[in-house]
């Protein structure tokens, strides 16, 4: 674990949509993501983007959720998520201790990062666990996004550029942009686990997005979901 100094120096800008989430936060009147028996999500008031011609809507994960089920909900995403990311990486920090169940692939992780540097794709003088690569393909590679996301500063997803998928903030923060399809196979998922409903809630529509980074606010031409 590093000084929390060096984390926010060091960590990226991760999503609009994620740091609107971690900015405003989601109050009891914010409308939630519902079971399917309830009304659809075209009749329920959200944040819809376009990935590649295809409408998805935003979500956050919801407050009061037990460790281990914020840790199904960062797993289920990735599963149901996972054939449409087409780049993935993730950091090796965490702003707790690694639980000892993930540790070997926290390890292994770190070992990617080396394999990078030895086959050139990584510079030498780069942080050896920011941002490294994950092939989702590989199984092997994904299982590690799996272990590792719901406890990293930083981990995304991206189709095409644009994030699909993005947790930071040990497990306290995760934004996901998913299709009607997979929003319903995520919900049966969570169901069948045993998740308490509802685990996630969407974002409400925005015209203007705001980035602490700058303190002004950023045009919708400008964010990463426009």
């Amino acid at each position: 674990m590093r000084p929390r100094s060096a984390r926010r120096t060091a960590r990226r800008e991760f999503s609009t949509a994620t740091t609107v989430a971690v900015i405003t936060g989601i109050t009891a009147a914010s409308p939630l993501l519902t079971l399917p028996d309830e009304p659809p999500a075209a009749n329920r008031v959200s944040s819809m983007t376009s990935h590649q011609g295809v409408p998805r809507n935003e979500f956050v994960i919801a407050d009061g959720l037990s460790p281990a089920d914020v840790q199904r909900v960062h797993r289920e995403a990735l599963r149901v998520l996972r054939s449409d990311i087409d780049s993935a990486d993730l950091d090796a920090y965490s702003d707790e201790a690694w639980p000892p169940a993930v540790l070997t692939s926290y390890e292994r992780a770190l070992s990617l990062a080396r394999e990078e540097v030895t086959d050139g794709t990584r510079s030498r003088r780069n942080d050896l666990g920011m941002a490294i690569g994950i092939d989702v393909r590989d199984d092997e590679q994904f299982g590690l996004l799996l272990d590792l996301a719901p406890y990293t500063i930083n981990a995304e997803g991206r189709q095409g550029g644009r994030s699909i998928f993005s947790a930071a903030d040990t497990g306290t923060s995760l934004c996901i942009a998913v299709t009607q399809e997979q929003e319903t196979a995520l919900l049966s998922r969570l169901a069948a686990l045993g998740v308490p409903s509802p685990a996630l809630v969407p974002l409400p529509p925005r015209k203007r997005r705001w980035n602490p980074f700058r303190g002004r606010p950023r045009g919708a031409e400008q964010s990463a979901t426009a």
